[in-house]
């Protein structure tokens, strides 16, 4: 599974530049009959745990790894541990 958000990098000459992030956290994989009786308050269990590595991407070009972890306020979150490109 992942979540979209977008994220202020740089600014330019007319303001912010924001660019969307995506964070793989998780996969499953389900048989077709346990897919179709998802709905409403349906739990799909991801193999994720938190301090699991993560990878952040923009568009299709990875720009980041993380781990996982839970916030103070309960919030899940990433915590950097390697940007593309730099050492």
């Amino acid at each position: 599974m992942a979540e979209d958000d977008e994220t202020t990098v740089g600014e330019g000459a007319g303001g912010a530049v924001r660019i969307g992030l995506r964070v793989v956290v998780g996969r499953k994989t389900l048989r077709m009959e346990d897919l179709l009786r998802l709905g409403g308050g349906s739990v799909v269990a991801l193999d994720a745990r938190v301090g699991d590595p993560v990878t952040i991407s923009a568009g299709t070009r990875r720009v980041a790894s993380g781990e996982l972890t839970v916030g103070k306020d309960g919030r899940i979150g990433v915590v950097l541990t390697e940007i593309a490109g730099r050492r």
